[in-house]
């Protein structure tokens, strides 16, 4: 997701029982989805209940700048990476939020995951009229996210 995409994230856009997430980005208006990490949806859903908003979106703060948002998005996504065992922490702590998303496509690519679900994650247009007629699922992104999890997650790499 982009900053934006993020700051307008709103709970109603979250099924953490089923692990899922389905929105539209601010960008384009169009719709993306995903399957979430197991430890995202614990982490997000924890946040949620433990930080209530008055405006309905995840990350709202009276009278704060969009900027101060931005920081604070940041610094929560560095606690969850220095939460993690050491083991896990080495396999990304190069990763910073700002490139996540570039990441994420990259390593979708890598693992041979099919373009056009990847486009589903990143709130990408399908080709032609699939956009019109696809009923966008998360779980069409069960692959992706599965392959990009197994990359940074899976088997320790040797």
């Amino acid at each position: 997701m982009t900053w934006g995409d993020i700051i307008d994230l709103t709970p109603k856009q979250f099924n953490f029982r089923n692990n899922t997430y389905k929105g539209t980005r601010s960008k384009n208006d169009v719709q993306n989805c995903a399957m979430l990490f197991p430890e995202t949806s614990e982490y997000l859903g924890q946040y949620i209940k433990n930080n209530p908003t008055e405006n309905g979106t995840i990350f709202y703060y009276k009278n704060v700048s969009r900027k101060t948002l931005l920081d604070d998005i940041g610094e929560m996504f560095r606690e969850f990476k220095n939460s993690l065992p050491k083991s896990q922490l080495k396999q990304v702590e190069d990763v910073t939020q700002k490139y996540l998303r570039k990441s994420f496509r990259t390593t979708a690519k890598k693992a041979r995951c099919h373009i056009e679900y990847i486009k589903l994650v990143m709130g990408r247009k399908l080709e032609g009229s699939e956009e019109f007629y696809t009923d966008k699922d998360a779980k069409m992104t069960q692959d992706v996210i599965q392959a990009v999890y197994d990359y940074y997650f899976g088997k320790q790499k040797e």
